[in-house]
């Protein structure tokens, strides 16, 4: 739970070249701006830029794994 509640601390996180380049070794292409959190929906999303939001919950569960551990460690 501590590793859930720091994430949502963190929130809004906003992205970099090289973050995006880490995802694309993981066929995460989208060119993410930031990733924040929907506390009514309980669910992560990250926002790109042309102002597209994508809920973690619609991915499979290896992106949202990516996702967690890679936000988790910043």
């Amino acid at each position: 739970m501590k590793h859930i509640e720091g994430m949502i601390a963190k929130m809004p996180i906003t992205f970099d070249t090289n973050f995006k380049e880490a995802l694309k070794k993981f066929e995460i292409t989208d060119d993410i701006v930031s990733v924040d959190v929907d506390l009514e929906k309980c669910d992560f999303f990250y926002t790109t830029s042309d102002s597209k939001q994508t809920y973690m919950r619609t991915l499979g569960s290896g992106h949202q794994s990516i996702f967690n551990m890679m936000i988790g460690q910043l």
